[in-house]
């Protein structure tokens, strides 16, 4: 039971997560915040068409984190 709180989902923009936002939606509403990571690892405009679905068409609260730098700076320092 959620009662007055908010409730975050990590958000992929893959099928599972995706149902999982969408369900959630469904059933909490605007109480629900979504967080999609760009890693810079993602397809080619995945995110532009994730940011698009989730935030204009489903009218989710979806917080979009643009990491792409410094996590693929991450990476090439391992």
């Amino acid at each position: 039971q959620v009662g007055n709180n908010k409730v975050i989902c990590a958000l992929s923009g893959g099928v599972d997560s995706s149902v999982v936002a969408q369900l959630l939606n469904k059933a909490i509403g605007k109480k629900l915040y979504c967080i999609f990571v760009n890693t810079g690892l993602l397809r080619k405009n995945e995110e532009v068409q994730v940011v698009k679905t989730f935030k204009k068409k489903l009218k989710i609260n979806l917080i979009y984190v643009n990491a792409e730098k410094k996590f693929l700076r991450k990476l090439e320092k391992k």
